[in-house]
């Protein structure tokens, strides 16, 4: 009988920002110079994805050091053929495999070598299939969640009883192999590891289980009495890196919501109901997710207060970049417009100023708040480059959204800013946030020297904002 292990502890100790993991090997039969890369994807936290590309040497060995925020999976690639790794921060893994074989045969050494080790069995008895084109989808509410091919062939086959004996013996045949791990090398499997396996071993069981009970309700009549497997599948875990918790959860909280009739609050009313069922990563995580599937799902205006909330209240900031970015992406106003006027009178110089006055520069303008974390991390990127731009020709205009004037000349009087710095409160008849579709911040808009409105790059990051400023001024 396997263990059911209640499980989903914390990971152990804070990350540094910069913990990397080496991953190092040799793949025999390889030519020196072909492409080795490391693909870690953490779509979930930032949207965003790291890809680490390096070649054989002469011995067909070589060597990553990888950027990692937490625990997860990674995916090794050599052609058209990629094998999934498991990497904690400051981890070292040691490969060694033939060209001929991988990613079918694989010898694993290291600190991370016996993790591995199971991994590669576990995914052999599961249906996970990471290639998104070979899922099916079906929608629950006004969103769609995926299913390996696999495991709807199974719901389509399988009666009520059937497929959850099924479903049951997938789980129990997973938890046998953790077990047989844990008694010939449980000194060898990590921590990390083992909470983020759980996860994995019982919410996929969790997430088969409810999509055949949601998707296939009508067609084999199934009862409400099917759905108390829930009771065996807390919804709180900090294995936030577990695809299949995370997929259970949406996918739970989508059904919730969904029940209760009320369409026009499908993405606000699962933040609200998360506020009650879930706390720390999970909620930082999921209220994240919510609010960039309701901007994707251009239902801006229904998740706005949510989006606002959790800017002034989420206590995980590296979330933040996510709904940020996409959010300043959707701005109203369209590349070759011609930007709004903007007058107003300097906090620190008390002089007068007008956008129209500005015209021969490249001007940045930066609407933000005292209370928004993502906004001030951005002003002190900014504040470092502020002497580059200023000799390149380029203005900053900042734009504070804040309600009390107070809180807003405090934080500039105890920390100089750069640029120029009005309250958009202090010019009513100006209209400044709604002139620029500003509802929410952080939002920028990038002004050309003839004063319209410049397509803004792909990503909001800082970086590439500068970047993009001074190709504009000519730098």
């Amino acid at each position: 009988m396997y263990r059911l292990m209640f499980f989903c502890a914390l990971y152990a100790g804070a990350v540094a920002a910069d913990a990397k993991a080496v991953i190092t090997g040799r793949m025999k039969n390889a030519n020196s110079g072909d492409r080795i890369e490391l693909y870690v994807p953490h779509h979930y936290i930032d949207n965003q994805a790291n890809s680490y590309k390096v070649q054989l040497d002469e011995q067909q060995a070589f060597s990553i050091e990888a950027e990692l925020q937490e625990p997860q999976i990674a995916f090794l690639i050599y052609g058209d053929d990629q094998l999934p790794v498991f990497l904690e921060p400051n981890d070292s893994l040691l490969i060694r495999t033939d060209m001929f074989q991988f990613p079918l045969t694989v010898v694993f050494g290291g600190r991370a070598g016996m993790n591995n080790r199971m991994l590669k069995e576990y995914l052999a008895l599961t249906p996970n299939d990471y290639n998104e084109f070979n899922n099916v989808r079906f929608k629950i509410g006004q969103w769609w969640f995926a299913i390996e091919s696999p495991v709807n062939e199974k719901m389509l086959e399988l009666g009520i009883d059937d497929f959850r004996a099924w479903a049951a013996l997938g789980k129990k045949n997973a938890y046998d192999l953790y077990d047989r791990y844990n008694d010939e090398h449980g000194s060898e499997l990590t921590a990390a590891f083992r909470t983020w396996v759980e996860a994995e071993m019982t919410y996929t069981w969790a997430y088969q289980m409810l999509m055949y009970g949601q998707v296939y309700r009508n067609r084999y009549q199934v009862a409400d009495t099917f759905f108390t497997f829930l009771h065996e599948s807390p919804t709180m875990c900090t294995a936030i890196s577990s695809d299949a918790y995370r997929q259970f959860l949406l996918a739970l909280m989508s059904r919730q919501q969904t029940k209760k009739d009320d369409p026009e609050r499908f993405y606000a009313g699962q933040y609200d109901q998360a506020g009650t069922l879930l706390d720390g990563k999970s909620l930082s995580f999921f209220r994240s997710e919510i609010i960039r599937m309701a901007i994707s799902s251009e239902r801006f205006q229904e998740i706005l207060p949510a989006y606002l909330d959790f800017l002034k209240n989420n206590q995980f900031q590296e979330y933040e970049p996510k709904i940020t970015a996409l959010y300043e992406r959707t701005s109203r106003l369209a590349p070759g417009s011609k930007a709004p006027q903007i007058n107003g009178k300097d906090f620190y110089t008390d002089t007068g100023f007008s956008l129209n006055a500005l015209q021969n520069h490249v001007v940045y303008v930066n609407f933000w708040a005292t209370w928004c974390g993502a906004c001030l991390k951005k002003m002190d990127f900014f504040n470092a480059f502020y002497p580059e731009l200023e000799k390149a020709g380029v203005k900053i205009i900042n734009i504070s959204i804040d309600d009390d004037a107070g809180d807003w000349s405090r934080l500039l009087a105890e920390n100089r800013m750069a640029g120029l710095h009005i309250l958009a409160k202090n010019y009513p008849d100006e209209q400044l946030a709604s002139n620029f579709g500003v509802q929410a911040v952080p939002q920028y808009f990038i002004i050309a020297r003839n004063g319209t409105i410049v397509e803004k790059p792909y990503n909001s990051g800082p970086d590439l904002i500068l970047k993009k400023l001074l190709e504009l001024a000519g730098n």
